[in-house]
């Protein structure tokens, strides 16, 4: 593939007598932890404008009624939007 990324794979320690069983095999992919490279931002969606909290993160704005796309905005704690 021409846009695979490669991510880091942690695998959890096998313990003392493993032996396959469904309910061990279920509790190692419980534990299983892929770390993605770079830092991933999460954008708020919706029509109103996001709470103070979550202004650091840009917001694609929808229309309330027919839900097409409107724009895609970054909070500006200079001006105030």
């Amino acid at each position: 593939m021409a846009n695979e990324t490669e991510m880091r794979v942690v695998t959890p320690t096998l313990p003392a007598g493993f032996c396959n069983s469904p309910a061990q095999i279920i509790g190692l992919f419980e534990q299983l932890q892929v770390f993605f490279p770079g830092v991933f931002t999460i954008p708020n969606y919706g029509s109103d404008e996001p709470s103070i909290e979550d202004r650091n993160r840009p917001w694609i704005v929808y229309d309330a009624t027919t839900g097409a796309y409107v724009a895609t905005y970054n909070w500006s704690p200079s001006f105030g939007a």
